[in-house]
């Protein structure tokens, strides 16, 4: 399922169920102590997003992230995190079967940086190398899958407030 570039550009619009999703799972991942994870906090999180893609009247594609489900089954660490397969194929079964009107979009992670003061500019709002290695590494397994949007949370301490 390869879909061309489109010249006219793309329109991502996440909704607050997701968004709330994405901010809590990574806010937990970031801050709640993990003893089985080797580290105890700042650990990255995986999930899926789900919801549709449709053509605006001007040309551009819209994709509406209305869910995210987290990977419970990631592997987590502090810089990086470990999808499993067998997740993707099992809750895009339950999808297409249960909520048909959701279709697999792409998946998002969290970026965790200690304090936000540290953080390089471009890591708060882009994929790493490492990330783009992972797409381009595997793509017909993400076109198999209909992949289209990726996302990337970061979260970093602010400091203390006053």
């Amino acid at each position: 399922m390869h879909r061309p570039y489109n010249e006219h550009g793309y329109v991502v619009r996440v909704s607050e169920p997701a968004l709330i999703q994405l901010c809590l799972s990574g806010l937990e991942a970031y801050a709640v102590t993990h003893q089985r994870r080797g580290q105890k906090t700042r650990l990255e999180t995986y999930g899926l997003l789900w919801g549709h893609e449709t053509e605006l009247p001007d040309g551009r594609t819209f994709y509406s992230v209305e869910m995210a489900s987290v990977d419970t089954s990631a592997v987590m660490a502090p810089g990086s995190v470990i999808p499993s397969v067998e997740a993707l194929e099992l809750k895009r079964d339950v999808m297409t079967s249960f909520w048909p009107h959701l279709d697999f979009l792409g998946d998002f992670h969290t970026h965790p940086h200690k304090q936000y003061n540290s953080v390089v500019p471009e890591q708060l709002y882009w994929f790493s190398d490492d990330d783009r290695a992972d797409l381009e590494g595997r793509p017909e397994h993400w076109r198999r899958h209909g992949y289209r949007v990726g996302l990337v949370l970061t979260i970093a301490g602010l400091g203390r407030a006053s």
